[in-house]
């Protein structure tokens, strides 16, 4: 059974923020990172406002469609994937692309492979837990390479939707989230520091 995580936004401002997770992956050049966890969170009242994201990392690789009209992602087909493995993409019916369930080979401890074997550009993407965290425009007869991180990132934006890219918009800055030595859940609290609003460092706990 996959490992279960679990992530707790705590805004001690007086401003509404939309949370959101997402993954950044310096080594796979042409990856859009977007927003994969988001929860809109109100000022706080007596207490600070909250709320809580829950995962598993569960992967799996996805033919990706665009959306103008809410400027994000969606997957018109997730398909299961395991770490090290290459899934290739065909035509079916002559025009309807596919990601094909089983493996087509061995890639990469870490990595996961998918190959588009179609004449046309394709946008595809990597998710987690059925969301998507990583988008590339991929050219028929070539393939994207998806390198998994145990690392995370919390932000803050004015508005964000998942599936929207997070190159923009931001309202704080990113913090680090990385889950090592046994822990699998954290609290990501805003606040002042100087008189000026950030996250904080996050607080792991069991």
């Amino acid at each position: 059974m996959s490992e279960a995580y679990e992530v707790t936004f705590l805004n001690d401002s007086d401003t509404s923020y939309h949370f959101a997770l997402y993954q950044h992956f310096p080594k796979s050049p042409g990856l859009n990172s977007v927003a994969w966890k988001v929860r809109g969170i109100p000022p706080k009242g007596v207490i600070p406002s909250s709320a809580v994201v829950n995962w598993t990392m569960n992967y799996g690789v996805s033919i990706a469609n665009w959306n103008p009209n809410g400027a994000v992602y969606t997957g018109s087909q997730v398909v299961a994937a395991e770490l090290g493995k290459v899934y290739q993409v065909i035509l079916t019916d002559g025009d309807i692309p596919a990601i094909q369930s089983d493996p087509i080979g061995d890639t990469h401890p870490g990595c996961i492979t998918i190959v588009n074997d179609t004449n046309i550009a394709l946008e595809m993407g990597a998710t987690i837990d059925e969301t998507f965290v990583a988008v590339q425009s991929v050219n028929g007869g070539e393939r994207m390479n998806f390198e998994t991180v145990p690392t995370f990132y919390a932000a803050c934006f004015r508005s964000i939707k998942v599936g929207q890219s997070v190159s923009s918009g931001i309202a704080l800055s990113p913090v680090q989230i990385q889950f090592e030595n046994g822990y699998t859940k954290c609290v990501v609290t805003t606040g002042l520091n100087n008189g000026k609003k950030e996250i904080r460092d996050p607080q792991y706990v069991h």
